[in-house]
C-alpha cells in the first residue's frame, strides 16, 4: 500500500496490480492450477487505499465475473494478456453477446512463454498468432470432398480449417462424443478451461455445419470416394507388465482420469511426466496417499512444458504430501506391497492401485492401410507423432491449408 501511494503521489495515472516474483513466477503467469481471478482480492486491497484507477491481471478472462468485479468497485478494469493471444476478438465477442464463441486460454503457456527459451511468441490454440489476417485460411482453388478420421482436437481443427476454406468435410469419430484423448486430459477439476475448449470445438463443428458422424468406425472401403483423407486417429497408451499386480489394481492414466475403475487409497503412479504428476496432484487433493515413481533423474521433463507450470506443480506435489522417487522403477508387487529398485537399493511402498502414466504411442494403422491401397491420405496429430496441443493444432492447420 505504501508503494502504491508513493506511485500515486509521483503522478502515475493508474496501476496494474498482480502478484509474483522470479521466486514465485507462477503468480505472475498463473497456470491452470491457479484459480481464476487469483489476484483480484489483492488488487482490490490496493484499490481501497488509493484514488487512481487500479486494473487487475491474472486469469481475468471470465467475462461475467470480471464485469461483476468492475461493477462492484473491486477494481476499475481488467487486464487481459494471454486471453487475447488465444482469441484476439475476445472484447468484440463479449460486447456482441457471443461469449460461447470465445476460444478460451487454457493457461498452458506452451506458446506464449516460449519467448523465455529464445523462440518467437505464439499460442498453442492460435499458432497463426501475429500473422496478417490470422483467422483467414484462404479459399481453396478447387473444392474437394475430404474425410477426416478421428474427432480429437487435431481432427476437429483440421475439419474446421478445411470447411473455412470451402471444402466438403465429413468428420468420422468411432465413439459417441467428440474430443478424443483430450476428454480425459480435461477431466481434473483444475482443467475447467480445457473443458471450455472442448465445448468451443464442438460448437465450431455445429456452427460450420460440418458433417459429423459419431459411433462410426471406418475402413478403407468407406473412404474410396473421397478426394482426400486426413487420419487423426490418435494414440495408444504405453503399457508394461509388472509381476504380481492383479489386473483390477493396474490402471492406465485414462482409466483414472475417466474414473473407469475403482481407485484405492494408496496409489503408486509409474511415470513422472506431466500426466503422471497431474494425476498425482488430483489424487492427493482427494485425500489419497500418492507416490510417483520415475526412472529418470527428475520429474516433469516434458518437452515444451513452461517453467511457471512445472514450478507450481512441483510445489503442489510437496504441499499435498506426494512422495516422489526418481531414478526408480517398480520391480514387482507382493501382497499389497510394491517393491521398488532405487539408486539406494530396494524400497517397499504399500499400494492399493498402480497407475501407468508412461506415455503414448501413435496409432497409424489406418493411415498405413490407406497408403497401401493408394487412397490419398495425410496423417496428422498424435497418430503421426506424439505432441502437445501446440504441435497438434499447428500441424492440423498447415495440413488443411495444403488441400
Amino acid at each position: 500500500v505504501q508503494a502504491a501511494k508513493l506511485l500515486e503521489q509521483m503522478g502515475y495515472d493508474a496501476l496494474n496490480a498482480d502478484n509474483g516474483s522470479y521466486d514465485a513466477w507462477y503468480w505472475a503467469h498463473p497456470p491452470m492450477y491457479m484459480e481464476q481471478m487469483c489476484n483480484l482480492e489483492d488488487a482490490a486491497f490496493i484499490r481501497r487505499n488509493i484514488e487512481i484507477p487500479v486494473y487487475c491481471a491474472g486469469r481475468m478472462d471470465n467475462p461475467g465475473r470480471a464485469a461483476d468485479a468492475v461493477r462492484d468497485g473491486m477494481v476499475d478494469g481488467i487486464a487481459l494478456g494471454r486471453a487475447l493471444l488465444a482469441d484476439p476478438k475476445w472484447p468484440d465477442k463479449v460486447r456482441d453477446g457471443k461469449v460461447d464463441d470465445i476460444r478460451p486460454c487454457i493457461a498452458c503457456q506452451a506458446g506464449c512463454l516460449r519467448t523465455f527459451l529464445g523462440q518467437s511468441m505464439t499460442c498453442a490454440l492460435n499458432p497463426r498468432l501475429g500473422q496478417r489476417n490470422e483467422d483467414d485460411y484462404g479459399t481453396a482453388e478447387k473444392i474437394r470432398k475430404v474425410a477426416v478420421v478421428g474427432g480429437g482436437i487435431g481432427g476437429m481443427e483440421a475439419a474446421r480449417v478445411l470447411k473455412k476454406r470451402g471444402h466438403q468435410v465429413a468428420l468420422f469419430e468411432k465413439t459417441n462424443v467428440l474430443g478424443g484423448v483430450f476428454i480425459a486430459a480435461a477431466a481434473p477439476e483444475f482443467k475447467e478451461a480445457d473443458k471450455k475448449l472442448l465445448s468451443w470445438y464442438r460448437k465450431q463443428m455445429a456452427d460450420l455445419e460440418i458433417d459429423v458422424r459419431l459411433n462410426t468406425a471406418v475402413d478403407p472401403d468407406m473412404l474410396r470416394n473421397y478426394d482426400r483423407v486426413m487420419t487423426a486417429t490418435g494414440s495408444h497408451e504405453r503399457r508394461i507388465s509388472i509381476d504380481g499386480v492383479p489386473e483390477e489394481k493396474l490402471l492406465t492414466a485414462i482409466d483414472v482420469l475417466l474414473e473407469r475403475k475403482p481407485i484405492g487409497n494408496r496409489v503408486l503412479i509409474i511415470g513422472g511426466g506431466l500426466t503422471g504428476c497431474e494425476i498425482a496432484y488430483d489424487m492427493a487433493k482427494k485425500g489419497k496417499a500418492v507416490t510417483v515413481v520415475e526412472m529418470l533423474p527428475d520429474i516433469l521433463t516434458t518437452k515444451g512444458l513452461c517453467r511457471a507450470n512445472s514450478d507450481m506443480l512441483r510445489e503442489l506435489l510437496k504441499q499435498y504430501g506426494v512422495g516422489v522417487l526418481t531414478g526408480t522403477n517398480m520391480e514387482r508387487m507382493e501382497r499389497g506391497i510394491a517393491v521398488l529398485n532405487t539408486s539406494n537399493g530396494e524400497k517397499i511402498v504399500p499400494v492399493d492401485t498402480v497407475v501407468m502414466a508412461i506415455g503414448y504411442m501413435p496409432d497409424d494403422s489406418l493411415y498405413r492401410e490407406l497408403r497401401e491401397q493408394e487412397i490419398p491420405a495425410v496423417n496428422i496429430g498424435d497418430s503421426l507423432r506424439i505432441g502437445n496441443l501446440l504441435s497438434v493444432i499447428e500441424q492440423a492447420q498447415k495440413a488443411a491449408c495444403m488441400v
